[in-house]
């Protein structure tokens, strides 16, 4: 039996099977020409897959849930998984050749074929469940031999095995409620192409993006900050600084990233903001400002004058200290700060 003393999983079930690309193909053919089984835990190579299972899987960086079918909390994605999660033998069998076969479906000529993996374990109340596709190539090798999968990795590939994969993570108590959400990864997108993320997420998952209110509070600060940095008109960069302090202001308010654009950025910056905050399919999922998130994730207000001059402060006090006024000369501001001086020093660079 597989097992990770740090985090005390058993994996009591796994499958394997080569997954080619069967996108328009006729369910019948694709049945067919789906090849693997479930497969013996202890024939695993242990050394190679409960790293991923046990740690890995948990920092997967995008949160995701299933979406409901037909406005109901329902989903057959989702019903697949919580099979694997607590159901018996065959059940378990059928899931996963259901999950292997839903992939082939919508695996076009776009991607490659791959070995599509499947582990279940359990600690104490909560079963976890991690999908995975892997290319099939030197590294991972799998052979079927009397209609059971057996997978050889190569020593090398124990190095490579974070670089070059796809995966899902769904973990829960045996609560209906729970396997709503989980956590996927995408690792074979290095050219960010759309439809690759698309395909594994919403196509092969049945799944959208789902943000929590600190994933979502530091996609705005880190897209605002990233805006004010482009943005070269100065009246622009001061009606986006002026935003931070607003902000501030209302911890816990609900949002979504395209109520935040509409609502406080000025028309010309929302666009550049959108961009900056990722894919449009998280732009409408709403969250709350988080507040401590937010003061970390944006600090330090920075005003550089003719290139060589900065005054840099904390930026919920920046305001009370510098001042900024306009003069008659066209772009010529006067800055002035009123404090105690603690320290001096002259610096190299």
């Amino acid at each position: 039996m597989c097992t990770s003393p740090e985090h005390s999983w058993k994996i009591v079930y796994s499958a394997g099977y080569l997954v080619p690309r069967c996108r328009g193909m006729h369910e019948t053919d694709i049945e067919s020409a789906i090849l693997g089984s479930s497969i013996e835990v202890k024939a695993l190579p242990a050394g190679f897959f409960m790293p991923l299972f046990a740690h890995e899987a948990e920092e997967a960086p995008t949160l995701v849930a299933f979406a409901p079918e037909g406005g109901q909390q329902k989903n057959a994605v989702r019903d697949l998984v919580r099979k694997l999660a607590f159901g018996e033998a065959d059940e378990r069998s059928a899931a996963s050749r259901g999950l292997a076969v839903r992939l082939a479906s919508v695996t076009s000529r776009r991607s490659p074929d791959g070995l599509f993996i499947v582990l279940v374990g359990d600690s104490a109340s909560q079963h976890r469940v991690v999908l995975w596709k892997f290319p099939v190539d030197e590294s991972i090798q799998a052979q079927l031999v009397d209609s059971r999968l057996t997978i050889r990795v190569v020593d090398d590939a124990f190095s490579r095995r974070s670089t070059y994969f796809k995966s899902a993570m769904f973990e829960g108590t045996q609560a209906s409620t729970s396997f709503w959400t989980g956590k996927v990864e995408d690792r074979q997108a290095a050219s960010r192409v759309r439809e690759v993320a698309d395909f594994w997420v919403q196509d092969f998952l049945a799944c959208r993006p789902s943000l929590t209110d600190v994933h979502g509070t530091r996609i705005l600060a880190n897209a605002l900050r990233e805006t004010i940095r482009q943005t070269e008109d100065m009246d622009l960069r001061e009606a986006l600084i002026s935003v931070v302090a607003v902000l501030r202001a209302q911890p816990g308010r609900q949002l979504t990233l395209v109520d935040f654009a509409e609502q406080y950025l000025p028309e010309p910056c929302q666009a550049h903001f959108l961009r900056a905050a990722g894919g449009h399919e998280i732009w409408g999922t709403p969250f709350r400002i988080d507040g401590p998130t937010l003061a970390d994730q944006i600090r330090i207000r920075s005003l550089t004058l003719n290139e060589d001059f900065v005054v840099r402060g904390p930026v919920d006090k920046f305001d009370t200290v510098v001042s900024v006024q306009s003069t008659s000369v066209e772009k010529v501001v006067r800055v002035s700060l009123e404090g105690t001086i603690t320290s001096q020093a002259v610096l190299k660079r």
